[in-house]
């Protein structure tokens, strides 16, 4: 009997009941507070792991020969003589790298050696790597700040491949259920080109965040401001993303509109990104010929006999491609949007700077993946997925 029933009565069950009723109400929203605590409190466990096995084998690739290019690149934010800077970077990295890789780039039986022996070699192949202004600054400031020479190169791609794993753990769980989210991510975090773009290939980790968070926000109906900004930096940091920028400001803004305002669009952004932002840090406007394939009709052919019989065979593009003909087949209108935004840019990249290398298309291939999870989750009743709801709102973002 409910302590109740004396004040009303014998006779008074109605009122008891209720109350039994809202107390269980409260135990079960109690309940749900604490699971929600805990799994924020696990979440935060998880990603402070997830994060430390990001940064845990972390160290510059002194056997890469990029890393000499941008060292030179950050020394010449504060002195203009090439000179002093070829100097400087081959003392830095005699101090740094192991005595063989050292001897690497000076003892002549390598190529890197070339650049050692001949300044203005060197001179010609920074044209290629100023035309990333937001790394080479990025990377800058972190010199300014104490850290040495190498790791001030590395560290750029290690923040945005940290950030691009937290993206990916956001999207997921609207997708998957803890803990088989945890395991996923997990998973994904050993892939080996992650740990490749975090210290082999630091200004690809960088841009490929840039560009997750870019399909994050047009996935999700991000501001318009937002996207613009998150595309700017994508391309200042690898202008090539120029063509990304294009794709989506022309569905966000032009779709169904005269062909001449594409047009338009397109080649603004080309002299912008191609142009203007490499000339203004430093290179002349032809430094594009740095790129062998640019150099004659029958070299640019050349290039693309060697993409289509040896890069185009490679299983992950082999794999991401079988995806996404069955998603652009099978998917939700959601998935089918995403799916040509990444389809246009691919083939804009692939007429533009025809290269399929894994590096450049991570954060495609993980858009991709998204898509199947999210293609699983629709058409797979399982306890470790959760149906897509209706609040997701690419359509109205594009």
């Amino acid at each position: 009997m409910c302590h109740l029933s004396g004040v009303l009565g014998n006779g008074s069950e109605w009122p008891c009941f209720g109350y039994q009723i809202h107390n269980y109400i409260l135990a079960r929203r109690n309940q749900m507070r604490n699971t929600e605590v805990r799994l924020k409190k696990l979440d935060i466990v998880f990603v402070l792991i997830l994060l430390g096995s990001v940064i845990y084998n972390v160290r510059p690739d002194y056997d890469g020969f990029d890393l000499v290019c941008y060292m030179g690149i950050t020394l010449e934010f504060t002195n203009s003589d090439l000179n002093e800077v070829h100097k400087e970077v081959y003392r830095e990295l005699k101090r740094a790298a192991p005595e063989n890789i050292y001897n690497k780039y000076t003892d002549g039986n390598h190529w890197y050696s070339e650049y050692y022996r001949d300044i203005d070699k060197y001179r010609n192949v920074l044209n290629y790597h100023r035309a990333k202004p937001l790394y080479n600054l990025m990377v800058f400031l972190l010199y300014s700040f104490g850290v040495s020479l190498a790791f001030a190169t590395i560290i750029p791609g290690v923040i945005g491949m940290c950030i691009l794993m937290l993206i990916l753990l956001a999207w997921l769980s609207e997708y998957v259920k803890r803990p088989a989210l945890y395991l996923l991510i997990g998973v994904i975090s050993l892939l080996p080109v992650n740990s490749y773009l975090s210290y082999q290939s630091p200004i690809d980790g960088l841009s490929n965040m840039l560009v997750l968070a870019v399909l994050y926000l047009i996935a999700h109906g991000g501001k318009s401001s937002w996207v613009i900004i998150m595309l700017a930096l994508a391309t200042l940091c690898r202008v090539d993303n120029f063509i990304l920028s294009c794709v989506i400001l022309y569905y966000r803004f032009f779709y169904g509109k005269n062909l001449l305002y594409v047009f338009v669009l397109f080649t603004g952004l080309a002299i912008f990104a191609l142009l203007m932002v490499p000339v203004v840090f430093g290179n002349t406007p032809g430094w594009l010929l740095q790129f062998n394939f640019l150099h004659s009709f029958s070299d640019y052919c050349k290039h693309f006999v060697v993409l289509f019989t040896h890069q185009l065979r490679a299983p992950y593009f082999v794999f991401n491609l079988l995806l996404w003909l069955l998603l652009h087949r099978y998917g939700d209108s959601h998935s089918k949007l995403m799916l040509r935004i990444i389809g246009l840019t691919f083939l804009g990249h692939l007429v533009l700077f025809p290269s399929v290398e894994e590096r450049f298309w991570v954060a495609y291939n993980y858009a991709i993946f998204l898509m199947f999870v999210r293609f699983l989750a629709t058409t797979v009743q399982t306890r470790w997925l959760i149906i897509p709801g209706a609040n997701n709102s690419i359509q109205n973002s594009v």
